[in-house]
C-alpha cells in the first residue's frame, strides 16, 4: 500500500512529516515522498509562479499515486487541505493524524478515520488494507442522504 503523508510546511511541520514518513517506513509501508522541494523558508510566494506551480503539480501528482492520505493535523496548512479535498473526491482514504487538539472541524469533516497516535495509525492502515474500512467522500454521502431526505418529502405531502 503506497500511502502519502501530508502537512504543513510553510507553517512548520516539515520535520514532523519526515518523522512519520521514516515510521511508515519502518513498519513496512511504501511512503511517497513529496518533499522534493523544501520551500519551508519562502515567507512570500506571490511573485514566485514558478514555484508554486512546481510544488502543486508535484504534490497533486504523488497524491494521485497513494493508496491513502495521511493528514498531520497539527498545524494550519492550505495546500495539504485542498490535497485532502481533492483525494477524497476520487474516493481515497483519508486518515487525519492528530496527536494533539484539532481546532478546525475541517480536516475531521474530510477523514475516513482518525488516530491520535501512531499505534492507531497502524492501526487504522491495518483496517484499510484488510478492506474493514472503506472510504465514501462524506461531501457525496452529505448530498446522497439529504437528496433522499427532500424525495421522501416530497412523497409524504
Amino acid at each position: 500500500m503506497k500511502v502519502i503523508v501530508c502537512g504543513s510546511i510553510g507553517y512548520g511541520g516539515i520535520e514532523e512529516i519526515r518523522r512519520l514518513q521514516s515510521f511508515l517506513r519502518e513498519n513496512g509501508y511504501y511512503v511517497l515522498n513529496q518533499l522534493t522541494v523544501d520551500y519551508s523558508n519562502v515567507e512570500d510566494f506571490r511573485d514566485k509562479p514558478d514555484l508554486w506551480e512546481k510544488i502543486v503539480k508535484n504534490d497533486l501528482e504523488f497524491c494521485e499515486k497513494a493508496d491513502v492520505i495521511i493528514l498531520i493535523v497539527t498545524n494550519p496548512s492550505f495546500g495539504a487541505m485542498a490535497e485532502v479535498i481533492i483525494s477524497a473526491m476520487k474516493g481515497k482514504p483519508i486518515i487525519a493524524y492528530c496527536p494533539k487538539e484539532v481546532k478546525s472541524p475541517w480536516p475531521l469533516y474530510f477523514a475516513t478515520a482518525v488516530a491520535r497516535t501512531d499505534k492507531e495509525l497502524l492501526d487504522v492502515l491495518n483496517l484499510i488494507k484488510s478492506k474493514k474500512i472503506k472510504t465514501s467522500p462524506k461531501i457525496f454521502t452529505t448530498n446522497i442522504k439529504s437528496m433522499h431526505q427532500t424525495q421522501k418529502s416530497s412523497k409524504d405531502e
